[in-house]
C-alpha cells in the first residue's frame, strides 16, 4: 500500500504548522495488485526432459561421433561418398536414411519415456511400471563399495552395464543387440540376425581440469580417446584420437577442435 500526502503548507514540505489543519489532510491510497504468477507451460522442457535429452545425446554420440568437431569432420558434402562414423562407406542418401533411423529411435524412446512417467504417476498403473522397472533394471552389490548396475532399453534394444565405484571412475559397457543396418535399392532396411556389438567406455579427469574418456568399439575394432578441456559453459577445446586395430580397414585419425556455442 502506498500513501500519498498532499500539503498546502510552504516552507517545510511534509510538516504542518497548525494541527487543526490536519483534519483537512488529504490521503490518497493506492493498492498495488499482487504479482501475477506465470502459469505458462514450457512444452520444450515438459516433453524433452533433462534425463531424456542426456540419453539422446549419449546415443547420438555413439552413433555419429563423440565430440561436435568429430561429428562435423565426418559430415559429407552432397557430391561424394564418405566414410561414416561406423567405418562404412556410404552415400549421402544412405547417411540420410541412417539419421532418419535415429530419429525413429528417438520417437520410440520419447514415447517410452512419457508412458513410463504416466504409469509411474498413476496409482492404478504403478504396479505395471514397477514390473517393467524390475525387468529392465538389475543391481548387484559387491565388496569394497562397488555396485554393478544393468539396464535394458526396450526402445533402443541395448543393455547398459555400469560399475559404481568409490573412486569416481566413469565406466560403461553398451551391448547393442541391433547394431547392423544395410540399405537396399528399394530403401528397405535389412538387418543381420543375431548381430551384437559391444562398446566399452572408461574415463576419468587427469590434470588441469581435462577429462579423458576412452571408447572401444568391438565391431569397428578401434579405440577412440577423447580429451576435453572446458573453459566456460560455452567454450571448450578437444583432442580426439582414433586408433584402428583392423589392419585391412584402418581409419586412424587425430582431430583437434574448438567448440564455441553462442
Amino acid at each position: 500500500m502506498i500513501s500519498c500526502y498532499v500539503f498546502a503548507e510552504s516552507g517545510h514540505p511534509g510538516y504542518i504548522s497548525d494541527v487543526k489543519k490536519e483534519k483537512h489532510l488529504k490521503v490518497v491510497e493506492f493498492v498495488l495488485p499482487p504479482k501475477v504468477e506465470d502459469t505458462s507451460v514450457n512444452l520444450n522442457k515438459l516433453i524433452f526432459t533433462e534425463d531424456f535429452s542426456k540419453d539422446m545425446i549419449n546415443r547420438y554420440h555413439r552413433r555419429f561421433g563423440y565430440t561436435e568437431v568429430q561429428i562435423n569432420f565426418t559430415t559429407p558434402n552432397r557430391f561424394e561418398e564418405f566414410t561414416s562414423f561406423d567405418g562404412t562407406r556410404v552415400t549421402i542418401e544412405e547417411d540420410v536414411r541412417r539419421k532418419r533411423k535415429f530419429a525413429e529411435y528417438m520417437l520410440r524412446k520419447l514415447t517410452e519415456y512419457h508412458v513410463d512417467h504416466y504409469l509411474k504417476s498413476n496409482k492404478k498403473t504403478k504396479k505395471l511400471y514397477d514390473i517393467k522397472e524390475t525387468i529392465s533394471n538389475t543391481q548387484v552389490g559387491l565388496v569394497g563399495g562397488f555396485k554393478l548396475r544393468a539396464k535394458y532399453s526396450f526402445s533402443g534394444k541395448t543393455i547398459k552395464l555400469k560399475l559404481k565405484n568409490p573412486y569416481g571412475i566413469w565406466n560403461e559397457l553398451i551391448i547393442d543387440l541391433d547394431p547392423v543396418e544395410t540399405v537396399s535399392d528399394d530403401e528397405t532396411e535389412v538387418q543381420e540376425p543375431d548381430s551384437v556389438n559391444y562398446i566399452a567406455g572408461l574415463g576419468f579427469p587427469i590434470f588441469w581440469g581435462v577429462d579423458m574418456k576412452n571408447y572401444y568399439n568391438l565391431n569397428k575394432e578401434d579405440i577412440t580417446t577423447v580429451f576435453v578441456k572446458p573453459f566456460t559453459n560455452t567454450f571448450s577445446m578437444s583432442l580426439t584420437n582414433i586408433y584402428s586395430f583392423d589392419k585391412f580397414n584402418e581409419e586412424n585419425q587425430i582431430i583437434l577442435g574448438v567448440d564455441w556455442r553462442y
